[in-house]
């Protein structure tokens, strides 16, 4: 027997902004830069330095992760305009 399956193209038109990974990229770098600095009050290099550096990175991936939003979004709009002005100059000849 034999079964054709099609998937369906999941690129979607607009890009979303994942919540979920940007909810636990946050809150991990808050709970490791409290730990991090933490270690700090109390002289305790192996804990201050490993949470610190988790907590940066996580940071950083906030900072992108938004970054890739917006631009994906700014590029996804300029090709909405784009496809617009086309068409309307289509319609106008």
């Amino acid at each position: 027997m034999r079964v054709k399956h099609y998937a369906r193209a999941v690129t979607p038109k607009y890009a979303s902004l994942p919540w979920e990974s940007l909810a636990i990229e946050l809150t991990i770098g808050v709970i490791c830069g409290v730990y991090g600095f933490a270690g700090l009050e109390i002289g305790l290099g192996q804990l201050a330095i490993p949470c610190l550096l988790v907590a940066s990175l996580c940071g950083i991936l906030v900072i992108h992760t938004l970054y890739v939003y917006w631009a994906e979004r700014r590029r996804n709009l300029r090709l909405a305009s784009d496809d617009s002005s086309q068409k309307d100059s289509l319609n106008t000849d």
